[in-house]
């Protein structure tokens, strides 16, 4: 899909299994107007540097997860949250 970039935080290094890496959280909107959908995604690997309004063609990947929070049966009560990844997999910039 393509989406037009809002804004991307500058990498940081991260550990993982496979050695060092990084990350960066980056903004993408889909095209349509201010109100139309955006995600905040992460990035992961080598890091190209995208700016606002560029524009790109993306694969995204969701996620979601749940975290539980109390007790340990279902008589007890429990706090239930939960949360959605959003990562690339893959993204190109257009010209």
């Amino acid at each position: 899909m393509i989406y037009k970039v809002i804004s991307q935080t500058e990498p940081i290094g991260i550990n993982t299994q496979n050695g060092p890496s990084e990350k960066s959280i980056i903004v993408l909107q889909e095209l349509g107007g201010q109100y139309q959908n955006a995600y905040a995604a992460t990035l992961f690997g080598n890091q190209v540097k995208f700016n606002p309004n560029d524009l790109v063609v993306a694969s995204l990947r969701f996620a979601a997860r749940e975290h539980r929070v109390g007790g340990t049966d279902a008589s007890q009560s429990r706090s239930v949250t939960y949360f959605q990844d959003v990562t690339i997999n893959e993204i190109r910039k257009l010209v």
